[in-house]
């Protein structure tokens, strides 16, 4: 998991990115970070996971990965950093790295739209939810976890990843469509990224 983390950020820091990359990214961040921080109160319905594919099918698929990985790291100095943090980081990029591969830079029609979604609860319930809790598997279980024991960690937090996946879902019904008119408007106006 380090490993990958390390060769993304890596790979994105040797090629050359314009100003224009930089900051859309810095923006979909900002976004992220500030949609997390703000429906803190209310427990996995929160829009981040939503702001960080839309930012793959925007900017491409590192630019993605960068997103999700950013947005988790800055967001936990508010809701505190710890051995999750990079779990964290690794899983949010993936889940804004494979929209940047299937629905990068594509017109926003109803079909994709629903795609979109589809992918969004997917990829929160297995890929970030599946790769977030092994660290609680680690942490919780020791050493030696037995399969029982997995099964349990990973049973306890499917509701949570249930609830997550479906919000997911849901903004990105809501958001996607006016955010990628806004997106193509500027990318075509002013060939920013």
């Amino acid at each position: 998991m380090l490993t990958g983390l390390l060769g993304e950020v890596l790979a994105f820091e040797s090629a050359k990115h314009g100003t224009g990359l930089l900051t859309c990214i810095a923006v979909f961040v900002v976004l992220a970070v500030l949609s997390r921080i703000l429906l803190a109160p209310f427990p996995q319905i929160k829009p981040v996971a939503a702001v960080v594919i839309l930012s793959g099918i925007a900017l491409g698929k590192e630019s993605g990965f960068m997103v999700g990985m950013l947005t988790m790291f800055l967001s936990n100095f508010y809701f505190m950093q710890g051995a999750w943090t990079p779990f964290q980081m690794f899983a949010m990029g993936l889940v804004g790295y494979f929209p940047g591969i299937f629905f990068y830079n594509k017109t926003a029609t109803t079909p994709r739209m629903i795609a979109v979604s589809v992918y969004g609860f997917v990829s929160v319930l297995f890929l970030y939810g599946g790769i977030v809790d092994i660290n609680t598997v680690f942490f919780t279980l020791g050493e030696d976890p037995t399969a029982s024991g997995v099964w349990t960690v990973y049973l306890a937090g499917l509701p949570f990843d249930l609830i997550f996946a479906g919000a997911t879902a849901v903004f990105l019904l809501l958001l996607y469509r006016p955010v990628m008119k806004i997106w193509l408007r500027i990318y075509r106006k002013y060939e920013l990224c």
